[in-house]
């Protein structure tokens, strides 16, 4: 099913709608339930940690190279039936940088060479990310432009970005965190008392056992 978002993602952006449209952006969820789906059994990513961390890798890589292409290659001689599928390549290449990087993250996490990326204060930025996400857009309108430029100063920059994380910081301690809290009433698994203890074994023998073999096993 995430593949065939992601086909659909691609056919759909070549229509030349806008590129904030939900069919042309929700490849990116697609990719992100692709992940959860592939690192589901933590067993068999244990067992193949290798092959997983190379798809991922490779994934990444080859979403870059084309994004370098993109940038990179003339294409002035191109039909324009083709021009727009390979727009839309280019939308969907940084996804899976994302998905490569996210991916390979996942499959490795609690390794020694990723111990950087624990660090408290990536964690944190982890933590108000959402946040940062939902209000760097109007921050960024309100203090100049949609978009940080590059014909701007640099503390033009710096403000936007200041104030896009105080908005989150903020957002995270006094709203977000209550809203989360609420996860506790809708549990994701089996309330703990609709499964058993200890699981009963299984009978290898189903026949009846004799009346009274339970007392003299108790006697002996």
């Amino acid at each position: 099913m995430a593949l065939a978002i992601l086909g659909f993602g691609v056919w759909f952006k070549t229509l030349g709608y806008d590129m904030w449209i939900l069919f042309n952006v929700f490849g990116a969820f697609a990719f992100g339930a692709l992940i959860a789906a592939l690192l589901e059994d933590g067993v068999r990513v244990e067992r193949r940690r290798s092959a997983f961390s190379a798809f991922f890798a490779i994934s990444g890589v080859l979403g870059f190279a084309y994004v370098r292409w993109y940038y990179t290659v003339p294409v002035s001689d191109w039909q324009r039936s083709w021009m727009v599928w390979r727009d839309s390549l280019q939308n969907f290449a940084f996804y899976a940088i994302h998905f490569g990087i996210v991916g390979f993250v996942a499959t490795n996490a609690g390794r020694w060479f990723l111990a950087p990326l624990r660090m408290r204060e990536l964690t944190y930025l982890g933590e108000i990310s959402y946040g940062m996400y939902l209000y760097h857009l109007p921050i960024y309108w309100l203090v100049g432009g949609y978009w940080i430029q590059q014909n701007e100063p640099w503390t033009m920059w710096v403000a936007k970005i200041a104030l896009t994380f105080v908005a989150a910081s903020l957002s995270y301690r006094y709203l977000e965190r209550s809203i989360l809290s609420l996860k506790e009433r809708f549990p994701y698994e089996p309330r703990p008392e609709s499964v058993p203890a200890v699981p009963r074994p299984k009978m290898r023998d189903a026949r009846p056992r004799p009346v009274g073999s339970d007392r003299a096993s108790a006697g002996r």
